[in-house]
């Protein structure tokens, strides 16, 4: 949905078109700050498909969807001051399960990953099976992870678990 006069009224527009199934989950929209906007999107139709990023360098038209050099499910994004791009993405599915930290540097060249690490560290993916899949989602040990900028300009990246919040 896009808005000219500043949430009055709202128009519907596509950003993209994907070739063949997809499934969509958890999508985030940031502006950079020379205007240029991001999208990533946590791919859930497939079990090998990558996560998906779109980039609009001119704030307008987006071009992709790109695949994101990792599998992950859920994700998040944060913009830097500096034009940086933090993704928090659980892993349920390879080693090592947890929540991981990819920082990149998008511009129209590509995403520009910087590094792409584990934060925290899980037993298990769920609960109840070590399988990790979107299926079993209401048996996750870990839920969605966000990256939260703090007063004094440090950075609080969390992970939703069981209704509750960690650091």
């Amino acid at each position: 949905m896009v808005s000219c006069d500043g949430g009055q009224t709202f128009e519907s527009s596509k950003i993209a078109v994907v070739d063949g199934d997809s499934l969509y989950a958890e999508t985030w929209v940031a502006t950079m700050p020379d205007g240029a906007k991001m999208i990533t999107t946590w791919q859930t139709a497939s079990q090998s498909a990558p996560d998906q990023y779109l980039y609009a360098h001119d704030g307008e038209t987006f071009e992709g969807p790109f695949a994101l050099p990792f599998r992950g499910q859920s994700t998040a994004l944060t913009v830097l001051p500096d034009g940086r791009v933090m993704i928090p993405y659980n892993q349920r599915k390879e080693s090592p399960v947890g929540v991981w930290l990819a920082v990149a540097r998008p511009d129209e060249s590509g995403l520009n990953i910087i590094e792409n690490a584990p934060l925290w560290q899980a037993e298990s993916g769920t609960r109840r099976s070590s399988d990790g899949d979107f299926s079993d989602w209401t048996s996750f040990s870990f839920g969605e992870p966000h990256v939260l900028q703090m007063a004094d300009g440090t950075f609080l990246i969390y992970r939703h678990g069981n209704g509750t919040y960690y650091p």
